[in-house]
């Protein structure tokens, strides 16, 4: 079929990539909610070191601290099964050196979930006056693109060693 001619490959591997991160958004989104309801039973005591070991830098209210610690713990475990996930699917078990791969992928993470998306949000809603709700769309409509341009062109690209 048309379509799937060599010269739609780069079409399609985008695709792959999205669907990937809808996959990732979810298991972000369990991690996070699993975390919030773990913390306030079974991993209470774990959940209060973490807290009180948060709290010697920052000020934050027991709820918003969970909730930062669950974040990170979210993004951590989203972003290795991105990696994981877009190394096998998207670009097609390219090899690559794993640790060196890993890092860079983290960093383009980091890159666009943290600091890109933290600024558009920040310009959209204190200087547009954007509502919460688009603000978000726009962000991963942005956002995404990008994510797949660094995976595309410097963490996943095969280089030699």
């Amino acid at each position: 079929m048309w379509i799937f001619n060599q010269e739609y490959a780069g079409f399609w591997q985008f695709v792959k990539f999205t669907l990937v991160g809808m996959v990732n958004s979810a298991l972000y989104i369990l991690v996070f909610n699993v975390w919030m309801l773990a913390s306030t039973g079974l991993m209470s005591s774990v959940a209060g070191w973490l807290v009180s070991l948060l709290g010697q830098w920052i000020d934050l209210n027991q709820a918003t601290a969970l909730g930062l610690i669950g974040n990170v713990l979210a993004w951590f475990v989203s972003t290795t099964n991105s990696y994981w996930m877009n190394s096998k699917l998207t670009f097609d078990g390219v090899q690559v050196i794993l640790w060196r791969v890993l890092i860079k992928f983290y960093l383009g993470y980091v890159f666009t979930n943290l600091l890109l998306y933290s600024w558009l949000t920040y310009v959209q809603m204190e200087l547009l006056g954007m509502p919460t709700g688009l603000v978000s769309i726009v962000n991963v409509l942005i956002v995404g693109p990008v994510n797949f341009m660094i995976a595309k062109f410097w963490s996943m690209k095969p280089s030699n060693p």
